[in-house]
């Protein structure tokens, strides 16, 4: 069913993307991928990139869950988890 958390969804498997070079689930066959989908089993973005913070593997398990009702509320809260991520990251660099 199309809705916010749809779209939030679809938003967690582009950032999962853009953050790491590839999708977030994979498989030899489509029996693969879907059962990869729909446990919720996907690498962690900082095993893939180094470079991230470890905050971003929550933020994406919430986006990527499996039950609508898991994920985030609305992009609202999805943008203020991610500057709280900046922020706290930007300070752990400057300390």
């Amino acid at each position: 069913e199309l809705s916010r958390k749809s779209d939030l969804y679809a938003l967690g498997i582009l950032v999962f993307r853009l953050l790491t070079g590839r999708l977030p689930f994979s498989g030899d066959t489509m029996f693969d991928y879907i059962n990869q989908r729909q446990s919720g089993s996907f690498p962690a973005a900082t095993t893939l990139n180094e470079d991230l913070p470890l905050e971003i593997d929550a933020l994406l398990a919430d986006l990527l869950a499996s039950d609508p009702a898991d994920r985030p509320r609305d992009a609202f809260v999805v943008m203020q988890r991610l500057t709280e991520i900046a922020k706290s990251n930007q300070t752990a660099r400057t300390a």
